[in-house]
């Protein structure tokens, strides 16, 4: 799984986007891609080119949002940006 996570960061370096996707039906996969039984599989990297940037939210402050060593509870009270949870 190292390697993956090496794969990304190069493709990232080279102008890619890239996910890594664990988790599978082995099976499945090996029958999808024709891989061998003896190869194990950890998972999948997808990498290709990204679309165009989606604009960022607008963020809360991070005293709305973050609660410091007791619960606060004006943080589950904060209106969320965009109406979001």
């Amino acid at each position: 799984m190292l390697f993956g996570h090496q794969l990304l960061l190069a493709a990232a370096a080279a102008g890619f986007g890239g996910f890594w996707l664990g988790g599978l039906e082995e099976e499945k996969v090996r029958a999808a891609f024709g891989i061998p039984e003896h190869v194990a599989v950890a998972g999948v990297v997808g990498l290709g080119w990204p679309g165009p940037a989606e604009p960022r939210l607008p963020r809360l402050p991070l005293d709305q949002v973050v609660s410091w060593e007791q619960w606060n509870p004006d943080v589950e009270a904060a209106e969320r940006p965009g109406g979001g949870p």
